[in-house]
């Protein structure tokens, strides 16, 4: 069961990592700064809404160990791939950490550390001890994995947005 699991997020990662280099250019340009859609509490059940881009992706900054992160939400991800960089700004010493994992992208063997992040803050929106990989290799932006949205209520596409409720 783990090996197969492995297999699955280094497939993850791999087809994150290619779109990923793929699309660089605009991955860092200034839409990445636009936080959240919209935020709407109905109830007991809150809502954040995540506007798609021009290609149905999706894009979101949260703050993580209180450093801001620009994500990619990727619901193939069976957990959350933070980038080096974006390790290191939420405080992780990459040196100190077990890069146990072999990952497969396009670019050949990448290692792989476990690591949990305390506290992961999208607007109102706090979710506590999250399992998530550090990449071993530049990668443009961190993807946000199933790690986190099976943490939540529901999360679902609708039209050209993704709504992510707690």
């Amino acid at each position: 069961m783990v090996a197969w699991a492995f297999r699955y997020l280094v497939v993850v990662v791999l087809v994150a990592t290619t779109f990923a280099l793929a699309n660089r250019d605009r991955l860092l340009g200034p839409e990445l700064g636009r936080a959240s859609g919209g935020v709407e509490a109905r109830g007991p059940v809150r809502e954040i809404w995540v506007p798609a881009d021009d290609r149905g992706h999706f894009f979101l900054r949260a703050t993580v160990h209180g450093s801001s992160i620009a994500f990619l939400v990727d619901t193939g991800a069976s957990t959350i791939v933070l980038s080096p960089e974006d390790a290191r700004r939420t405080g992780f010493r990459l040196a100190n950490l077990d890069f146990d994992q072999r990952i497969v992208t396009a670019g050949g063997l990448v290692p792989g550390a476990s690591v949990t992040l305390r506290e992961i803050r999208i607007g109102q929106l706090q979710v506590f001890d999250v399992p998530a990989t550090v990449h071993g290799a530049p990668l443009p932006i961190s993807l946000l994995g199933t790690s986190f949205l099976r943490r939540l209520e529901g999360y679902e596409v609708d039209n050209d947005r993704l709504i992510l409720r707690w």
